[in-house]
């Protein structure tokens, strides 16, 4: 179609249709190929865009035969196992813009390891994105963070989206705010922050306003003494025996050498079925796992999961007999302890998802790694 011709066969721009990430519902978009990034925008002409894909590390997969009703539908994975699932007119401008996409991603990854010309309109630090947010939290230098309301509930350690791209140009990390604003959509979509505000269309890329707030996905609390998820109406997870609070200080207390490994997950509560994320460390002889409400492990945990004779399993979410009907949530595994108690985990990637079963399921191979 007319609005889709493109410059050269890595650039193109045109109207597509996407699926939402929250309401799930299909809108159209104008999407313009360019620079190893795709940008979607509410409409033709805008100026800024509503979100963008960096196509570094992607995949695009087509066709989708699960949208057989939709056939000129096709799907971008992130390198963080985001999906995005967008429908173009016809399967001829599908294939096209499939075939534009997967050169762009080709490029991106020939490129990777090539040095970045300092002279560049567009330069993107040679940092990593872990040393990256280790900056961006540094307690003197870092990016402020203040609590906030957000539909009627308080969020803490928080910060808007032109605070971000003000702080990534202040410290040179970029050389202008397009820069600042691609950087920081990789932080978001590889899940290194995330959105306490949803835009009213459903929309989860990243906004460089005052109105969007986002805060970090894990923060090192050292200097701050609270997790960002702590919330003061967090309810109980509803699934720990007051009495036990014996064993779990004993638990706590055992030697860290006992560790195996720690992190964040998000665990589904046992009676509201709510999403709670919360730290949990692995431990051995016995094997079990502690979970805390921040990432203080001298603080007194919450639960404990016994692994002696549990089992685990994957959980896919959004089929008619999955325990987890919101097929938004991926990496998702289940524990099953031998008195058959359940809990369900959601991992923040699938490489994550891949360590922590492997973890739980040979503590002694994975120890020995």
């Amino acid at each position: 179609m007319d609005d889709g011709q493109a410059a050269t066969v890595n650039d193109k721009e045109g109207f597509l249709v996407k699926k939402g990430h929250r309401r799930t519902n299909w809108r159209t978009r104008w999407f313009v190929l360019a620079q190893e990034c795709l940008s979607y925008y509410k409409k033709k002409g805008d100026g800024l865009a509503i979100g963008v894909i960096t196509l570094q590390g992607c995949s695009v997969i087509s066709p989708c035969p699960e949208y057989n009703k939709k056939p000129g539908v096709f799907r971008i994975l992130t390198r963080g196992k985001k999906e995005f699932l967008i429908q173009a007119a016809s399967v001829e401008e599908r294939d096209e813009w499939v075939h534009a996409i997967g050169e762009s991603i080709r490029r991106a990854e020939s490129t990777k390891s090539q040095e970045i010309d300092s002279e560049s309109k567009h330069t993107l630090p040679n940092i990593s994105h872990e040393e990256l947010v280790g900056a961006m939290q540094d307690p003197n230098a870092g990016l402020p963070r203040q609590n906030t309301t957000v539909e009627g509930k308080e969020a803490k350690n928080c910060f808007k989206g032109d605070d971000v791209t003000e702080w990534l140009m202040s410290w040179s990390f970029v050389a202008n705010k397009e820069d600042a604003i691609r950087l920081a959509a990789s932080l978001l979509q590889d899940g290194y922050i995330q959105s306490v505000t949803s835009d009213k269309d459903g929309e989860t890329g990243f906004g460089n306003s005052d109105q969007k707030i986002y805060r970090f996905s894990k923060l090192k609390l050292d200097t701050v003494g609270k997790s960002p998820f702590d919330s003061s109406s967090d309810e109980s997870d509803g699934d720990l025996s007051s009495g036990n609070g014996k064993v779990l200080d004993a638990l706590a207390k055992e030697s860290k050498a006992n560790v195996l490994k720690h992190g964040f997950l998000i665990k589904r509560g046992h009676v509201r079925h709510n999403w709670k994320t919360r730290m949990f460390v692995l431990k051995k002889d016995p094997p079990h796992m502690l979970y805390y409400k921040g990432s203080k492990q001298d603080e007194k945990p919450l639960g404990v999961i016994s692994l002696e004779r549990s089992r685990v399993e994957l959980v896919v979410s959004g089929k008619e007999d999955s325990e987890v009907k919101n097929k938004s949530r991926t990496n998702l595994f289940k524990i099953i302890t031998y008195k058959g108690d359940n809990y369900i985990l959601q991992a923040n990637s699938g490489e994550e998802l891949d360590e922590w079963v492997r973890a739980i399921q040979s503590p002694q191979t994975y120890f020995a790694k």
